[in-house]
């Protein structure tokens, strides 16, 4: 997954099991030249999921973890988290996005979407 920077963040959907542990997937940030964007230093990744974008109710977070050497973010969802996110149809479509906020305090949203749960039987 690559997402680039200074523009439209990058959609791209998420497919969740419930009750499934979600990644963790590897991505770069691209700058407006196409080249990845060096990480060192950078502060912190955000991910949240809600119900869709003006709800106030946050329904899961993701967890990143950033790797300076090779300038890569991974993210993931924890089987926890997944599980305790109530699914009222057998396919609950949600809406999630990723924000990066840098060493100089700016945030820049890089990634959004459709985040697709579907509903766990084994529970």
């Amino acid at each position: 997954m690559t997402a680039a920077l200074g523009g439209k963040a990058a959609t791209k959907d998420i497919y969740v099991k419930q009750g499934s542990d979600w990644g963790p997937y590897q991505f770069t940030l691209t700058d407006s030249n196409g080249d990845t964007v060096n990480l060192t230093g950078s502060d912190s990744f955000a991910g949240k999921v809600r119900a869709t974008e003006i709800s106030s109710t946050v329904l899961a977070t993701f967890t990143f973890s950033v790797n300076t050497t090779t300038d890569t973010v991974s993210v993931s969802m924890s089987a926890t988290t997944s599980a305790a996110m109530t699914a009222v149809e057998r396919i609950t479509r949600l809406r999630y996005d990723f924000e990066w906020t840098k060493a100089s305090g700016v945030i820049d949203r890089i990634m959004q979407g459709n985040f697709i749960l579907s509903a766990e039987v084994t529970r």
